[in-house]
């Protein structure tokens, strides 16, 4: 799940219960990336 907030700073978080495959985790992170063009991204990974 990518959550976007308003502001400069764009906190992208992956929720290790789902399940997907390289190709798929790669594309979301791209995707994340140019959407955040321009905007400082911090990372979180939650394994629960």
């Amino acid at each position: 799940m990518v959550h976007a907030m308003s502001g400069k700073k764009i906190a992208v978080s992956f929720d290790h219960r789902v399940a997907a495959s390289p190709s798929e985790l790669r594309n979301a992170i791209h995707a994340s990336l140019a959407m955040a063009n321009g905007y400082d991204v911090s990372w979180s990974a939650e394994a629960r």
